[in-house]
């Protein structure tokens, strides 16, 4: 190294760790993928073998034992008893035993005539439906095949209606709709070579599967049914009644009918509406595999939904039966005939009047009323895209009252929808949407219209809007909408307000931002009221206990105004300004009390009193003492004292039996639905400690004759007084029958006695309805006359001696 030459630096080794650890990473990660890829190539390879059986489906079934559990499967109780020459009852056997069906009688014309095996939708069993009226959105009666003189026999399953056996699930049932075949073709008016089977959704399913298990029917035709078992039963809820363990992948593949499609012998047809993708991808599916397999299965897909298929292709289908009369089956059909069927039974439907309306325009009001009932229910989820549309062309025009009745009309249409998912489609897309349009007219300067005839006015159809939005949405969203409309007085006198209104009542929060939002501006007329009462009650639930939106000045006058009013249109305006007193400040009650006091309504100074002793006023409590002694407020004044605590108070003579007993008669003809006003007079006809059958125990009852004015007739005659007779002590009743001379008492108790009884039975009869008691025994109804005797012999076996003519 030459002298002064510095030594060179040496050269720092870089670490072989980090490269080591680097390389085990990717590693690492490289044998999981690769292990990752080899499981899901097996998982997929077990998965699709799985979906392909090597056995046809009995053979398959053989040897397999199912665990079974129980389900919220119910049977639906024996299969009513129909019409005579529509259906006749009959059994027919299987492995099970005998098992009950519907068949259309022999029309002894000597003739041999095609049949077909329906299977029926649901679970539970057969029952009325099959010859009652039905909507033609849901005609689950199969009464086309009937009709067209084609011989129908409608099966019941092991372990429905009152059946041996019990329920399988798509599993022992299959064998039963083979023996309903059987036992079909052994009709003397069944052409046996000319039998067919079908079915809609679970029916649909059974008969896929017959069709993949046999060929002892001419063609089968599917309505929605289950193709692939596994995606619908496998680990999850399923129907909702599965009687194993779902997570059993293999009860779900015994129950596939996609499995066994290369199985399939005899023509199967399957039809689903558009509004399921689900069960129509999985048919198609099927229908590929159908092709590859050579085998006679073909899957179509009409408009509508999953019900509304069944009346145009069940009347085409038994046209084309009529005509299948070769030695094999030569049924086919096309999509063109097929929707070309369902346009003639669904001509005019919601979604064609929107359809020609969003390209044509027009009156939409006049359109949407040109619909019956029926076809004006959105269903489908092509409905709900329409009406979305449909909102957003209407947010779109001109504000004013034609646009708003058109809304107005749209969420009627809306409003009508019955079907659950529909209706969260609708809540999900279209409500938003009209609350959009409903901000933006709310926010216009033009005024709304009022109506100017007959005919509701722009004001009303707004608030119409509102209501829906309210009842359908969110409060939070419609509030400020609603505050908006208060604040600028639309249709004031409106009957809306009052459930606009009534909903914040049981929202204390929302009330309190109602209130805080309207920053005092009180809405005037009936909106007003609306707002009052829905306070009122809102503090009456004790769970709102902010300031009353009326304890202002500005809500005494308001108050004050309504309880020197004589408006008898606005009578009950006082009525509810009284109870608002009692959730006043002090000063401010104090103030309005002897204005209420000197009302001319009875009603309304009770209110007042009550309002007053609320805040224990002495006042209000001599008011209701009183009115204690009052036949015709005695009821009301003693509820309030006891109430608010003062039940001591009630004076002795209000407490006598016999002027309670009155005072309950005074007040049950009080109520609207009865005389809807005080009688002229109240007297006790008999009074008696009976043995009273309906209770099964003694009580003490009470007749009470009054008199009330009757009706005045339609020329406006002087009313007369009529007489009758109530009773106390069990059910408070009058029949309102003015008798031709004055009834005994005995006759009277027996009135009463048979109603109780009958009303009882009827009630027993609802409760059996509602259990569904597969073995529940079919009871006589008597007539009026018969619980008559009936009640007389009941009373006079339990008051021997006493005498009830």
């Amino acid at each position: 190294m030459p002298d002064g030459a510095s030594k060179p630096a040496l050269k720092r080794q870089r670490p072989l760790w980090p490269w080591l650890l680097g390389a085990g990473i990717l590693g690492g990660f490289g044998l999981l993928f690769t292990v990752g890829f080899m499981v899901l190539q097996r998982v997929n390879k077990n998965v699709t073998a799985s979906h392909r059986a090597e056995k046809p489906l009995f053979e398959d079934r053989a040897g397999h034992r199912t665990i079974w559990k129980k389900s919220s499967y119910e049977a639906s109780g024996p299969a009513e008893e129909p019409p005579k020459g529509v259906f006749e009852k009959v059994h027919y056997p299987s492995e099970v035993g005998s098992l009950v069906a519907y068949v259309t009688p022999d029309p002894k014309d000597g003739k041999k005539h095609p049949a077909i095996v329906w299977a029926h939708g649901g679970f539970g069993g057969i029952g009325s439906y099959f010859w009652e009226e039905a909507s033609k959105y849901d005609d689950q009666s199969a009464r086309a095949f009937r009709e067209a003189g084609i011989v129908l026999m409608t099966p019941s399953w092991r372990g429905e209606n009152d059946n041996p056996g019990r329920f399988e699930l798509f599993y022992g049932e299959v064998n039963d709709l083979l023996a309903a075949v059987k036992h079909v073709k052994t009709l003397p008016y069944v052409d046996p070579n000319r039998v067919y089977i079908g079915g809609h959704s679970t029916g649909g399913t059974l008969t896929l599967l017959a069709s993949t298990a046999s060929d002892q029917f001419r063609a089968a035709f599917s309505f929605g049914g289950m193709s692939d078992g596994r995606e619908v039963l496998y680990a999850g809820e399923g129907f909702g009644n599965t009687p194993y363990n779902s997570l059993k992948e293999r009860e779900s593949l015994l129950r596939s009918p996609i499995r066994y499609t290369r199985f399939i012998k005899r023509p199967t047809f399957y039809f689903e509406g558009e509004d399921n993708p689900t069960f129509i991808e999985s048919a198609k599916k099927m229908a590929d595999r159908a092709v590859t397999t050579e085998v006679p299965f073909q899957a179509y897909t009409l408009p509508g939904t999953h019900f509304d298929l069944l009346r145009p292709v069940t009347g085409l289908l038994a046209r084309k039966i009529l005509a299948d009369t070769g030695e094999t089956c030569n049924l086919t059909f096309t999509d063109a005939e097929l929707r070309k069927t369902y346009d003639e039974v669904f001509p005019h439907t919601l979604g064609r009047v929107l359809t020609a309306w969003l390209t044509d325009g027009g009156d939409l009001t006049k359109a949407l009323e040109g619909l019956d009932e029926e076809d004006a229910e959105p269903r489908t989820t092509s409905d709900v895209n329409l009406l979305k549309r449909t909102v957003d062309k209407l947010r779109d025009a001109a504000p004013g009252p034609a646009i708003t009745a058109q809304m107005t009309a749209l969420t009627e249409v809306c409003d009508s929808v019955t079907d659950s998912e529909t209706y969260d489609l609708i809540v999900e897309d279209v409500l938003p949407a009209v609350q959009k349009w409903a901000k933006k007219r709310i926010a216009e300067p033009a005024s709304f219209t009022v109506a100017a005839s007959d005919q509701p006015g722009e004001d009303a159809q707004f608030l119409q809007v509102l209501q829906y939005l309210m009842e359908n949405g969110e409060t939070d969203d419609t509030r400020p909408l609603l505050v908006l409309a208060a604040r600028q007085g639309v249709g004031p006198e409106d009957y809306a307000w009052a459930s606009l209104f009534r909903t914040f009542s049981t929202e204390p929060k929302q009330m309190t931002l109602l209130v805080k939002e309207l920053k005092g501006a009180l809405p005037p007329g009936f909106a007003g009221v609306s707002l009052l009462d829905s306070a009122n009650q809102a503090r009456l639930k004790e769970k709102w206990k902010d300031r009353h939106p009326y304890d202002s000045e500005a809500g005494v006058a308001r108050l004050q105004a309504w309880f020197e009013s004589r408006d008898p249109e606005t009578s009950s305006y006082a009525h509810s300004a009284a109870v608002g007193l009692a959730f006043l400040s002090p000063p401010f009650r104090a103030r309005l009390l002897p204005v209420a006091l000197a009302h001319p309504s009875e009603e309304v100074r009770m209110e007042a009193a009550w309002s007053d002793l609320k805040h224990e006023g002495a006042t209000g409590l001599e008011v209701l003492k009183k009115a204690c002694l009052d036949v015709n407020r005695s009821s009301t004044a003693r509820r309030y004292l006891e109430e608010l605590h003062h039940a001591a108070d009630v004076p002795a003579a209000a407490k006598e039996p016999d002027f309670a007993a009155k005072a309950t008669m005074s007040e049950w003809l009080q109520h609207p639905n009865e005389l809807g006003a005080p009688p002229l007079s109240l007297d006790i006809h008999d009074k008696a400690e009976l043995f009273w059958p309906p209770l099964k125990k003694k009580v003490p009852l009470w007749l009470i004759k009054y008199t009330h004015r009757a009706e005045s007739d339609e020329e406006g005659a002087a009313k007369e007084i009529e007489t009758n007779y109530g009773m106390v002590g069990s059910m408070t009743w009058s029949f309102f029958a003015e008798e031709n001379a004055s009834p005994t008492a005995g006759y009277l108790y027996v009135r009463h006695c048979a109603l109780e009884l009958q009303r009882q039975a009827d009630d027993e009869e609802e409760d059996d309805d509602e259990d569904g008691a597969a073995a529940k025994t079919q009871k006589k109804k008597l007539s009026r006359e018969e619980w008559a005797v009936e009640a007389r012999k009941q009373l006079e076996q339990g008051n021997p001696g006493r005498s009830f003519e």
